[in-house]
């Protein structure tokens, strides 16, 4: 149904900012404290636990339906509904997109901050938008 798509679609975009949120004050930690590839081990790590939790936990048998009524692209850009929010998910991810390879970068030069506190020059942005997108997805 709409309202629990509304959900899950909150979720979702809350979860990549939570990723946000604690992976860069985290990896600009291990980084600078532990040396270049200590961040880049724990993402190996991280993505060899999901893997094995996905193989032990995911259906991987076939389901056959039928098939879905194939409605092209037209068809889902003249709607109003899914194109204000393909909009609100470009508008509020394109700041992040913008601002994260810039940002460090400028504050190397001007301000010269310890390699740690890069990493916790993004929280407010990435706990506001975590917020947002919780709250959010239940309207």
């Amino acid at each position: 149904t709409e309202g629990s798509r509304s959900k899950v679609m909150g979720f979702i975009l809350g979860s990549v900012a939570l990723g946000v949120l604690l992976g860069y004050p985290f990896g600009g930690f291990l980084y600078d404290f532990f040396g270049k590839t200590i961040p880049f081990l724990f993402i190996v790590f991280f993505v060899i636990v999901d893997l094995v939790l996905q193989l032990s936990f995911l259906d991987l048998k076939p389901t056959y339906e039928s098939a879905p009524v194939q409605e092209g692209w037209l068809n889902l850009l003249t709607d109003g509904y899914i194109v204000v929010c393909a909009c609100a998910i470009w508008l509020s991810s394109s700041a992040m997109a913008i601002l994260e390879p810039c940002l460090p970068i400028w504050l190397m030069t001007n301000i010269k901050p310890q390699k740690w506190q890069l990493g916790t020059v993004f929280i407010p942005d990435s706990l506001g938008y975590l917020l947002g997108t919780n709250c959010f997805g239940l309207v």
